[in-house]
């Protein structure tokens, strides 16, 4: 299935709001936010997608896009499972 990252995001959001972002676009099948070690969030997240065009809806509909003051940076990741947090 379709991954993007996205970068930027508040350090506030969880994955649900990740989830919540996405979900206008079409069906999110996961969330995750980045952390470090220690749980800290980092400022971007993953979603998966149903789809290469939600992915795609989601890329153009976000991609430099204000939330809460943060400027979102959406970009394709060409993988097939998301890298361990």
């Amino acid at each position: 299935m379709p991954w993007l990252l996205l970068d930027g995001i508040p350090l506030s959001f969880s994955a649900e709001d990740l989830l919540t972002l996405c979900a206008r676009f079409g069906s999110v099948r996961q969330a995750f936010i980045g952390t470090m070690s220690d749980g800290t969030p980092v400022g971007f997240g993953r979603v998966e997608m149903a789809s290469s065009e939600e992915a795609e809806a989601v890329r153009l509909g976000l991609d430099g896009q204000a939330v809460l003051d943060h400027i979102l940076s959406v970009s394709h990741l060409p993988i097939e499972e998301p890298p361990v947090s």
